[in-house]
């Protein structure tokens, strides 16, 4: 099953920067259960702090969509 990417409440509204860089770059979600496939947490590993703030920046400026819209 897919996941919400948009910033809407079924999404990553609630979730802090930190949250979202762990969940991306150690594949943890925010109650510490870890990820599973086909999240590539392992490629994101090593990215920058900048381009981090830049994914999460994008992150939050789409367009909010509730769950399966």
């Amino acid at each position: 099953m897919s996941r919400n990417l948009t910033p809407d409440a079924s999404g990553l509204k609630d979730w802090s920067d930190a949250e979202i860089a762990r969940a991306i770059r150690d594949g943890v979600r925010r109650d510490g259960t870890p990820l599973k496939p086909p999240m590539g947490y392992g490629f994101y590993k090593t990215m920058s702090e900048a381009d981090m703030a830049a994914l999460i920046a994008y992150l939050r400026s789409l367009k909010a969509q509730p769950f399966g819209g």
